[in-house]
């Protein structure tokens, strides 16, 4: 595992879900009908930031890198990446992406994307490993 392994973070987005108020229960014979699916439109932005003005939300032992196509946040070999506390309020579900690009990477280097609500304990939401 080399010392110089790099990823860069940009394009990130943070959106949220918050279904549509239940109507009102009725007494039978009303058939039962299914919860509503979330479509596209049905999410919120949270939250998007490009790098281009700044770190904006994040903070942590990463580094702001500008190149000729742009800017991204590098995160090296033990380095981590945080966030302010982002408020969700009621929103049901949470979505991020993101788009990453690994340098000096071997098999079996990677990085991790972990959540914590409320106070709660960290979880695991996925890992990204190369090889």
């Amino acid at each position: 595992n080399q010392v110089n392994d790099e990823i860069f973070i940009d394009d990130f987005h943070l959106e949220g879900y918050l279904p549509a108020t239940p109507a009102p229960t009725t007494a039978a014979p009303i058939a039962p009908t299914l919860a509503p699916v979330p479509t596209s439109s049905d999410w919120e932005l949270i939250y998007e930031d490009d790098f281009e003005t700044g770190q904006g939300i994040f903070t942590g032992t990463n580094k702001l890198v500008s190149s000729d196509r742009g800017s991204s946040l590098r995160i090296k070999k033990t380095q981590n990446l945080l966030t302010t506390w982002v408020e969700v309020g009621d929103l049901s579900e949470v979505a991020m992406t993101f788009s990453f690009k690994g340098v000096g990477m071997e098999d079996g280097d990677g990085f991790f994307l972990r959540v914590k609500f409320n106070g709660g304990n960290w979880i695991t939401v996925d890992e990204w490993l190369l090889g």
